[in-house]
């Protein structure tokens, strides 16, 4: 029996990287315009180098969602904040800028990927949910092909190494299977 693959089961990072890459390839969320100058809060200095970063931003946003249902754009502040230091003055915790966690918000509840709950907060949808287990499932089963495929490799060079150094040798009866399949 095949086991259910739900996004509990995948890597965070590998996960947000492939559903970032499936936003940025479907073409539907809408990026905003200040979205290439905007930093993510005040405790950073510059804007995120990386071109996508909205799009991981909003993929990271839809796994806290589905890990932490009611979750709002104050609690994601929260998640996303980090140490903030002026000059000499000692390390403190600042939250993030709440600009761009409420338009990736806004930008899934658009594809339909969250909702908003009565008692406040965000939740996943039932289609929402669907996706991104169906996304998460496809990164295990990558993970999986990617250790079968090392896996095979190396048990073939170690067997190649074995018989090209003479320490193994086939026996004769598969030398004639091999001839007579060939």
């Amino acid at each position: 029996m095949v086991k259910a693959v739900t996004l509990k089961d995948c890597d965070a990072n590998k996960f947000v990287a492939a559903y970032a890459k499936y936003l940025k390839k479907q073409g539907k969320l809408n990026v905003p315009k200040w979205a290439d100058i905007a930093k993510t809060g005040i405790q950073c200095e510059l804007a995120p180098h990386d071109p996508d970063w909205f799009y991981i931003r909003v993929a990271s946003v839809a796994r806290q969602v589905y890990y932490r249902p009611g979750a709002g754009i104050g609690g994601l502040k929260k998640r996303y904040g980090g140490s903030y230091q002026k000059n000499c003055i000692r390390p403190h915790f600042q939250k993030a800028a709440g600009g761009p966690i409420r338009k990736a918000l806004q930008g899934l509840e658009d594809l339909g990927i969250v909702e908003k709950r009565p008692d406040g907060g965000r939740q996943i949808t039932k289609r929402g949910m669907q996706q991104l287990d169906q996304i998460a499932g496809s990164v295990v089963l990558e993970k999986k092909k990617r250790k079968i495929s090392l896996l095979v490799g190396s048990l073939s060079d170690v067997l190649n190494i074995a018989v090209a150094s003479g320490s193994v040798t086939i026996p004769s009866c598969c030398e004639e299977w091999g001839r007579k399949k060939k």
